[in-house]
């Protein structure tokens, strides 16, 4: 919208519109701490810029720590993921697949073959034999049209997205927070 002085101005006048805006703005962190972000919004209209700067600065220093902490899970993850798999050969499919498994936590024997650059019937090998040493679970019942999870990324990811829903230093969750339901017993 146009205000008096030329600029637009975005409101967010509900928690849950306040969350979408912050994610959206790539700083969950704010979402966290709605009374940090309206006194820093406050500290901007009366002309103190450098405060609210720095409100915006820190919730942005927070996204990157725990974004790099998430990275960091994601990557001891796949270590435990190669020790469960056991001896390999370095072009193995098997291998392939547990480096792109966090970028797809679902895979079927077709989308593996797709993602490693290797025949079905190779992929079927490595999905089984990951499935055997307990990195992938399979989701579907039944021989045909089977799906395989990933063993613990989803939890990982739902830890994730609960440390971005609670106050930093804190536990209290400001917003709902993932995985609260029923687990899968494959996770």
């Amino acid at each position: 919208y146009k205000t008096q002085d030329g600029m637009v101005l975005i409101a967010a006048n509900q928690d849950t519109v306040f969350s979408r805006l912050a994610e959206a703005m790539g700083q969950p962190g704010l979402a966290t701490d709605a009374k940090a972000y309206v006194g820093g919004l406050t500290d901007y209209r009366a002309g103190r810029v450098t405060e609210w700067i720095a409100t915006f600065a820190a919730a942005t220093r927070w996204a990157a720590l725990e974004a790099e902490r998430f990275t960091s899970s994601i990557a001891s993850l796949q270590e435990r993921w190669r020790q469960q798999a056991g001896p390999l050969r370095s072009d193995a499919a098997a291998l392939r697949l547990i480096e792109v498994l966090p970028a797809t936590p679902i895979v079927d024997v077709k989308s593996t073959a797709a993602l490693v650059g290797c025949s079905e019937q190779a992929a079927r090998l490595a999905v089984l034999h990951l499935e055997a040493r307990g990195v992938l679970a399979q989701l579907t019942v039944g021989r045909r049209n089977r799906a395989w999870e990933a063993v613990g990324l989803f939890d990982r990811l739902d830890e994730f997205e609960r440390r971005l829903a609670t106050r930093r230093g804190g536990v209290t969750r400001m917003r709902p927070a993932p995985g609260s339901g029923p687990r899968s017993p494959s996770r």
